[in-house]
């Protein structure tokens, strides 16, 4: 668990290239803010999560995701369909479920904005939403 953090962070850092597999459910590949990502299965846990950067996605598959509806913290799913540009704000909280037929890898060219927000992990429970920031959230993960 310990190297999949670092992995993340290198990944949200500011290297100009770089590719690696996390957890084994996400292969990344980065030039500069462009991203071309491989989900294999959803995203792990139960969390959702937001991100440091505001981004826009473009898969070329269309899957389904859970997101978080500020307003109201309610969360819902949503089909993202293929071939659309998707513009998402930093604070958009969302989890990768799948892949919209049920079946196969989803994958995803991605543009990133400029950093400069913390990143989080989310959970509703009893109504209330509760953040971690995504470094703390994944070290309490790695001990249960």
């Amino acid at each position: 668990m310990r190297q999949d953090i670092d992995k993340i962070a290198v990944a949200a850092g500011d290297r100009f290239f770089g590719a690696q597999t996390v957890y084994g459910y996400q292969t990344q590949v980065w030039l500069g803010r462009l991203r071309f990502h491989i989900f294999h299965r959803e995203d792990p846990g139960e969390a959702l999560h937001d991100h440091p950067w505001d981004f826009w996605t473009f898969p070329l598959t269309s899957y389904v995701e859970q997101v978080l509806d500020d307003p109201t913290d309610i969360i819902d799913r949503r089909i993202v369909p293929a071939f659309r540009w998707s513009f998402r704000k930093a604070s958009h909280t969302h989890r990768i479920i799948g892949r919209a037929n049920g079946r196969g890898v989803i994958v995803t060219l991605v543009w990133r904005g400029r950093g400069g927000r913390p990143w989080h992990y989310v959970n509703v429970k009893n109504g209330k939403v509760h953040r971690l920031p995504w470094r703390r959230y994944l070290e309490l993960a790695d001990r249960q």
